[in-house]
């Protein structure tokens, strides 16, 4: 079974090798033309491999709602689990996604170890484990049920989504390509 700690107002839920989508962990994302004062990504569930997580976070959300909302459901656009089916993006197909943001994040290797972007583990496409935690938002701009990310571990490397910038790792295997050039001597000039 996968981790739930916590009442539902504070719960943690580990998700396993789950994709990132929309991953904008490394620099605050840039939303209608705007920073976001927060890092986001898009957690991909797929329908085969994350069935117990999509359960796990289905069940967060109604505890959430039962105690913030009186039991009253929102509009499925007012939470942050939704159906890909219904989404026309790259990778999308035959999962839940989950929206997810935080003023901080922390990054960690397989290892457990902090990674940076240079390492070339995290960007859209690539499988990790995370844990998030799910909040009831009820302010000016509405009711929501929000999740906030928490650690991304890097799990293994996919495809890139959305035909992201190629990886430090992608750039170097093409150094492959290239022959060996010994630099030209100079020409003199015959004038």
């Amino acid at each position: 079974m996968k981790n739930i700690k916590g009442k539902s107002q504070e719960a943690v839920i580990t998700l396993k090798r789950v994709r990132l989508s929309y991953c904008h962990l490394w620099e605050k994302g840039v939303f209608k033309g705007k920073e976001e004062q927060k890092f986001s990504t898009i957690l991909l569930l797929s329908n085969d491999d994350n069935a117990i997580e999509q359960k796990a976070v289905r069940q967060v959300i109604q505890e959430v709602l039962d105690e913030k909302n009186k039991g009253k459901p929102l509009p499925p656009d007012k939470l942050c689990l939704r159906d890909g089916g219904f989404s026309d993006k790259d990778g999308y197909d035959n999962t839940w996604f989950i929206s997810a943001k935080s003023e901080v994040v922390k990054i960690i290797g397989a290892d457990k170890k902090p990674i940076s972007k240079t390492d070339g583990l995290i960007y859209s496409g690539a499988y990790v484990n995370a844990t998030i935690s799910l909040w009831f938002q009820n302010n000016e701009n509405g009711k929501r049920v929000n999740c906030q990310l928490r650690v991304v571990q890097f799990c293994e490397h996919g495809d890139p989504l959305g035909g992201g910038a190629p990886t430090q790792k992608e750039l170097d295997s093409d150094l492959d390509e290239f022959e060996d050039f010994a630099p030209e001597e100079e020409l003199e000039d015959d004038i």
